[in-house]
């Protein structure tokens, strides 16, 4: 299963302050509200494909954004959605987003391993 951040990952910039949505294709590209290309990565494509054929068939997409629409939007628009089987974007904090999931995951009979940037 591969996870990815939206962000900096899939493209270089933040949905909701890099860039004016909603998006469009125009020209060959994604273009913002003003009509400013929004990149992405160059392989990130060929990088999600190559996961899917090797059958890797669970990525999930990850975003802590106010721009949940325009996140959605831009998975759409690059076509990256027939490779993502989970998306988890939302507006709110990293904190909510990993108590979330320790208890999603608790829910599942798994064990969670949370790595402390201080030791105890």
């Amino acid at each position: 299963r591969g996870r990815f951040k939206d962000w900096y990952t899939l493209w270089p910039l933040w949905v909701d302050t890099h860039v004016d949505s909603p998006f469009q294709t125009g020209f060959g590209t994604v273009r913002d509200s003003i009509f400013a290309k929004v990149p992405i990565y160059h392989n990130t494509e060929k990088f999600l494909s190559s996961l899917h054929s090797q059958g890797f068939m669970h990525c999930i997409a990850v975003s802590l954004t106010s721009e949940t629409e325009g996140a959605n939007q831009l998975l759409s628009l690059y076509k990256l959605d027939q490779y993502i089987s989970f998306k988890e974007i939302y507006p709110g904090s990293k904190v909510t987003h990993f108590k979330r999931n320790i208890v999603e995951v608790c829910r599942l009979g798994k064990f969670l391993l949370t790595l402390l940037s201080k030791p105890l």
